[in-house]
């Protein structure tokens, strides 16, 4: 017999809870003082859930409004930015907020919803679905009656040590854990939820979750060890749970078989937690060995577990942004919108594909660059902008977990400085690595383009009107990479060139653990994912798990998302680099500079002053010949998809081993 209350610590925010403690009382979490958890943790009741989703920043953040090199990263770290409203049901989060530092604290709508459940070929609903050994299938609803506990938990910490399943290093703001507890009826395979449920050990969780309210007195020696009195999680022994996959698979045929008396000793429980963990400000989000920014990552995840074993379980998660950029600004005599004037409203989808190829570039007497440049065609294999539209809001795998080997697309691309068209996609790599929803940009206005290289001054000038806006892409700029504002995005897996030895988060799960493969998927290697996208705000992630084993977690959305806050230094000399030309380039690749001729003192648009100059750059191109004369004044993608079909189903990959 084992704690169900001691079982929901390996939720992402009593890990933090649980980290936060051991890191002021070093030893064991159960002889750690009870009322320092208590300080991170608080019980809600079903009465209560209005309250829950505060804020906990200081409404007038004063001089944290700035910040400059007198300002630690450490302090920034520290920085509390998040609300949201988790008070209607217990299956969604609404009006989730995040303070900007760019935008001067104010609050940026985030997403406008978050829902847990999944869809089961009737639509996203909020409820689960299991499959029983037999293959027989449950849908386990997130409802009050199945409800055990919601705890709110306030600035933990997770770490390499203590923290179980969440070892990357990380401070949470707040967020919180719903669990629900399930039974499976012997013989029927009926689904109950907690509150028909008649068990003494659970009236003990319930006991043991009271005294974790702040107005319960417990004493200065109480120990955390003392909540886990009850027995109310029992998990199979081996050996048992081998018979009881069989006797599963006799009562499908017999529901009247014998055996029906081994399975009623045999209590099958299941847990579901549905959790949001909202961090802290960090600058480790992109890998790499310097940091391009900072960014504040949300993890919206599901963890079940089950006392039996599971043939599958299938759960997922909905995300929703508001249709356009929404701020509300500290100040409200301030205008409410983005401080930068090249960003267009309403929401934009993007899917984008690491590249798996070594990104070292020849600069001749310069040397060779060592790593990715931000040039589409360097780090992405392809792109799909307007994703929504592109893949007709179907869903989309992309982690595979029978696809156990190294594959070759051939030809399915066409893409500058490689003539292969070909893709390398490692073990597990579905169609896409990494979504992204947000506005795009937009130029400023233009009167004339020329080439930006040395090499380039022969290559004349080209004369553009607004009538050549919608032709030369000037109003549709997608942000990437590195996003610059109001940008919300997943990346479930980064490109083998972009992870360093000490990117620990950016490494794929292997042997039961997160982080450990460089360019491997960063989900656990029993499962599927595929995501939808069913319209340019939203995106649905769904994965299904199987082979599930008595007492073992399965972590839906285990690496979570980001949002971006702040550019550093780093993306700012890239900036200043594309300008003077210094961006390492295909011998036939010019990249322009533009002018606006109107301004007569300073006519030319730089990236470093001018994001949509830089994005536009990173995506277009110039066609030239060897002398640096531009060759055709139409801007060129630096990558074309040539066969979609192939990316998403791979009907004609090669494959080896690893």
């Amino acid at each position: 017999m084992a704690s169900l209350l001691e079982l929901l610590f390996d939720t992402m925010p009593l890990t933090g809870a649980r980290h936060a403690a051991l890191s002021l009382y070093p030893g064991t979490f159960s002889d750690a003082p009870l009322n320092e958890v208590k300080t991170h943790v608080v019980p809600f009741s079903i009465a209560e859930l209005s309250l829950l989703g505060h804020s906990n920043f200081d409404p007038n953040p004063g001089v944290n409004t700035e910040w400059d090199g007198t300002k630690t990263a450490i302090a920034r770290s520290d920085q509390a930015i998040w609300s949201f409203d988790a008070s209607s049901n217990f299956y969604s989060v609404q009006n989730l907020q995040c303070r900007s530092e760019q935008e001067g604290y104010s609050n940026c709508l985030v997403l406008e919803s978050i829902e847990f459940g999944g869809d089961f070929g009737k639509g996203f609903d909020n409820s689960v679905e299991i499959a029983l050994p037999s293959g027989a299938k449950r849908e386990l609803r997130l409802s009050s009656d199945a409800l055990i506990a919601t705890f709110k938990v306030s600035n933990g910490t997770t770490g390499l040590a203590n923290s179980g399943y969440w070892p990357m290093e990380g401070h949470h703001d707040q967020g919180f854990v719903h669990a629900f507890l399930f039974e499976i009826a012997p013989i029927t395979g009926d689904v109950v939820s907690a509150n028909s449920i008649q068990d003494p050990e659970l009236d003990k969780f319930q006991a043991q979750v009271k005294r974790l309210r702040p107005d319960v007195i417990t004493g200065a020696n109480d120990k955390v060890g003392s909540l886990f009195a009850d027995n109310a999680w029992q998990v199979l022994p081996t050996s048992q749970a081998v018979v009881a996959e069989v006797v599963d698979q006799m009562l499908q045929k017999s529901p009247f078989w014998t055996a029906a008396k081994v399975v009623s000793s045999m209590t099958h429980r299941v847990l579901v937690c549905c959790m949001l963990t909202l961090n802290k400000p960090s600058d480790d989000f992109v890998p790499g060995p310097v940091s391009s920014g900072w960014g504040a990552r949300l993890f919206p995840v599901i963890m079940v577990n089950s006392t039996h074993p599971l043939g599958s379980v299938r759960a997922g998660i909905r995300h929703v942004r508001p249709a356009t950029t929404t701020i509300t600004p500290l100040d409200p005599k301030k205008p409410a919108e983005c401080h930068c004037k090249e960003m267009n409203k309403p929401m934009a989808s993007l899917l984008m594909a690491d590249s798996n190829v070594n990104g070292d570039v020849d600069l001749g007497w310069l040397g060779s660059w060592r790593g990715p440049i931000p040039l589409w065609n360097r780090l992405f294999a392809y792109y799909l902008p307007n994703a929504s539209s592109a893949t007709q809001r179907a869903w989309v795998q992309v982690v595979a977990r029978n696809r156990t080997q190294y594959r070759t697309l051939r030809g399915v691309v066409q893409r500058l400085d490689d003539d292969s068209g070909d893709v390398l996609r490692v073990p597990r790599q579905g169609a896409f690595d990494n979504s992204h929803l947000a506005p795009t940009m937009k130029m400023p206005k233009v009167t004339s383009v020329r080439p930006t290289s040395l090499r380039g001054l022969v290559g004349g000038s080209h004369t553009l009107t607004d009538a050549d806006r919608s032709d030369w892409h000037f109003d549709d700029v997608v942000m990437a990479p590195v996003c610059a504002h109001d940008c919300f995005h997943f990346h479930w897996r980064w490109g083998q060139q972009l992870v360093h030895a000490d990117d620990v988060a950016a490494k794929g799960w292997a042997g039961g653990q997160p982080y450990q493969i460089e360019g491997g998927p960063l989900v656990p290697t029993n499962q599927d994912v595929s995501i939808r996208l069913p319209d340019s705000r939203s995106v649905d992630y769904q994965a299904q798990a199987t082979g599930i084993g008595a007492g073992e977690w399965q972590i839906v959305n285990h690496h979570g998302a980001d949002y971006a806050l702040w550019t550093g230094v780093v993306v700012d000399a890239g900036r200043s680099a594309q300008d003077a030309g210094f961006t390492p380039l295909h011998s036939s690749d010019e990249m322009p500079e533009f002018l606006d001729d109107s301004q007569k003192f300073i006519p030319l648009l730089k990236a470093i002053d001018h994001w949509a100059v830089f994005y536009w750059r990173n995506r277009y191109y110039l066609d030239t010949d060897t002398t640096g004369k531009v060759t055709d004044w139409t801007p060129r993608e630096r990558t074309q998809i040539w066969d979609m079909s192939m990316i998403l189903t791979e009907s004609r990959a090669s494959s080896r081993g690893s």
